[in-house]
């Protein structure tokens, strides 16, 4: 395939045509763009990072979702701790159905956050709503009881 010469305004001939005006558009013909480069910019970074710098990051996200795990936990067990003592301020009667099953969710809720603190979150997560289940459940069967 030739190269067919263009002509400039004044009369010039300029670059043919097909071929790259420069440097930078014979590699973006190439396939070499701007992404290329970005790309080896990062993949440089992370080496110099190495998987310190990441093993790092991951260990602090991971005691930031331990934390909230817990205080969600401790906000379970306050909250059944909360709902025992409304409702018996109330003159609610303490029948042993409704009773029992705030003070399971309250137990369920503190065995969540001692779960926690062992490095389980999923579990943990599972038992606490599990604890603000019984919980609420237990709210309404106090309703009915009063």
């Amino acid at each position: 395939m030739g190269m067919i010469p263009e002509f400039t305004a004044s009369g010039s001939p300029g670059p043919a045509v097909g071929a790259p005006a420069s440097p930078v558009a014979s590699r973006l013909i190439n396939g070499f763009d701007n992404s290329d480069i970005r790309n080896e910019k990062l993949r440089a970074e992370f080496q110099r990072e190495g998987t310190a710098g990441r093993a790092e990051d991951a260990r602090k996200q991971d005691k930031k979702r331990r934390i909230a795990y817990a205080a969600l936990a401790v906000a379970a067990a306050l909250g059944g701790v909360v709902t025992v003592i409304v409702r018996l301020t109330q003159g609610i009667p303490p029948a042993a159905d409704w009773l029992g099953l705030c003070s399971g969710g309250i137990a369920l809720a503190a065995v969540g956050a001692v779960l926690v603190l062992r490095g389980r979150p999923r579990l943990a997560l599972a038992t606490v709503v599990a604890a603000f289940a019984l919980i609420q459940v237990a709210d309404a069967m106090s309703w009915k009881a009063g």
